[in-house]
């Protein structure tokens, strides 16, 4: 009896297991990168990387132009123009989480020489924007190579208020997460890495959700070995 072979090869989606694989490819050398230098970390430069924090929110509640394409591919056309038409100022509770991100302003720096231990060819940007609004995003994400986004609305309604204990921590975890994707672009962008299909680029968007949790979790493991 012929063995039953799996969909990608018998000629079903033979452009889908092509991309599959070279996705695998790239995600491999990333990886075998990052558990070489959990091994070695002699010779580690350290580059300055500066936050600075900017508001998607006007003064009367409205979108900015910068959150407007921060948010834009995460809606359809219709509803993104329904978000540009609303107005939300901030409450009580967004501007607590503010004042806890801006607080943090001063100790993400120390955290980011860790972050960088799987990619220490890659040069992160020299400024980082800490983009703040509260309509249509999503709790933390990454616009563009160097803008890491909070939606503060999320933040509270999800979290509960920013002097909740829990979320001291919380949001350093966020941080961390999303520099490691703004490490990713970095990558992609000195390996040329492009995706020739919306189903490569989601697959890839997957993969490196699940690998920034894991090299979050890696680099601690690393420093604390190195402590």
């Amino acid at each position: 009896m012929k063995p039953v072979e799996p969909f990608f090869t018998i000629g079903l989606f033979p452009q889908r297991y092509v991309e599959f694989l070279a996705l695998l490819k790239c995600l491999s050398l990333m990886f075998v990168t990052a558990m070489g230098y959990c091994q070695e970390t002699t010779g580690f430069s350290p580059h300055p990387v500066t936050l600075i924090v900017k508001f998607g929110i006007t003064a009367d509640g409205a979108v900015t132009h910068e959150w407007k394409e921060a948010i834009r591919d995460r809606h359809n056309e219709e509803a993104l123009a329904k978000i540009l038409a609303s107005t939300r100022r901030l409450s009580e509770e967004e501007a607590l989480w503010i004042d806890l991100i801006k607080r943090k302003i001063s100790t993400w720096p120390a955290m980011i020489d860790s972050l960088r231990i799987p990619f220490q060819a890659i040069t992160p940007p020299d400024t980082i924007s800490i983009l703040l609004g509260n309509l249509g995003g999503e709790d933390a994400f990454v616009y563009s190579y160097s803008t890491i986004c909070f939606d503060l609305n999320k933040l509270g309604s999800q979290y509960g208020p920013a002097t909740a204990s829990a979320n001291s921590a919380r949001i350093d975890r966020f941080f961390a997460h999303e520099f490691t994707h703004v490490l990713h672009k970095a990558w992609r962008k000195k390996k040329g890495v492009e995706f020739e299909s919306p189903f490569a680029f989601a697959l890839w968007e997957c993969l490196t959700e699940d690998l920034g949790i894991i090299a979050h979790s890696l680099t601690n493991g690393c420093c604390k070995a190195a402590n």
